[in-house]
């Protein structure tokens, strides 16, 4: 992709899901393997209502085509 696109950290996710945002996550889940279960619920609960043909991100996009066609393959 050229060096264009953007990462997904769960910054901006737990700023919005989690009660009083991104310091309270860290002081409740201080560990990678802690933030790793976490993301992982996020992704069961947020999974099911999403629409990847409408992400307008370039790094989901170009992973979502990516695996799309070794799908069909």
């Amino acid at each position: 992709m050229n060096g264009k696109g953007y990462a997904f950290e769960g910054k901006m996710l737990a700023d919005v899901v989690y009660p009083k945002g991104i310091k309270q996550f860290k002081k409740d889940f201080p560990t990678f393997m802690d933030v790793g279960k976490k993301k992982s619920e996020w992704a069961k609960q947020i999974g099911p209502y999403m629409v990847p043909e409408r992400n307008i991100s370039l790094s989901f996009q170009f992973f979502w085509g990516e695996l799309t066609k070794r799908a069909v393959s």
